[in-house]
């Protein structure tokens, strides 16, 4: 739908910044701002049925 298209962009860049890239040996943007690696255990697949409580 397109009001989502806001989010799916903001998605899109927060996930960029959370993969790997050759240019950085390997390692993602987040993880070289942090010292660590991202946990991203907590992304869910656009369009997955999700429950509100």
């Amino acid at each position: 739908p397109n009001f989502l298209w806001d989010e799916i962009y903001l998605t899109a860049s927060y996930l960029h910044s959370m993969t790997t890239t050759k240019s950085l040996n390997g390692k993602t943007p987040a993880e070289l701002w942090t010292k660590r690696k991202p946990n991203l255990s907590h992304l869910r697949k656009i369009g997955c049925q999700s429950f509100v409580l």
